[in-house]
């Protein structure tokens, strides 16, 4: 399949996880469903690429450091990403609580086709479950 100009709106659907509860565990309770804001956070001195997960203006984590730079790549290219959580938060590492996700990611075709591959390698998912279509 060709791509045209590289301008046409695409969307590119994942689950993942937001990750940091354990940190916001105190202001914030995930609820299935529920649909938060992912904006790029250059002034973390621990990774540029990072993007901070919001509800409300309200900090509650952040998009795992292993999408983020495809994530923040999309972003600063005039993209955006919603997060709807699906499922309870669980301790996946040592003492580290996450909520698994539900990403769209919304942007140019031109970027997302960048990420497209890279995001699904890293989130493990089949083909069948992954999905991109024109917004």
């Amino acid at each position: 399949m060709t791509r045209t100009s590289g301008h046409k709106p695409y969307s590119i659907t994942f689950k993942s996880f937001i990750t940091g509860h354990h940190v916001y565990k105190e202001v914030w309770s995930p609820v299935l469903g529920e649909d938060l804001t992912c904006l790029p956070e250059p002034e973390n001195s621990h990774d540029k690429y990072a993007i901070k997960v919001l509800k409300n203006k309200t900090f509650v984590g952040h998009v795992p450091r292993e999408i983020s730079r495809y994530c923040c790549y999309a972003l600063n290219s005039g993209g955006k990403i919603k997060a709807t959580v699906c499922g309870r938060r669980e301790n996946k590492r040592a003492n580290v609580l996450e909520v698994p996700y539900n990403y769209l990611l919304k942007g140019p075709d031109k970027y997302l086709g960048k990420a497209e591959c890279a995001i699904k390698d890293i989130v493990g998912e089949k083909r069948s479950s992954y999905e991109k279509y024109p917004s």
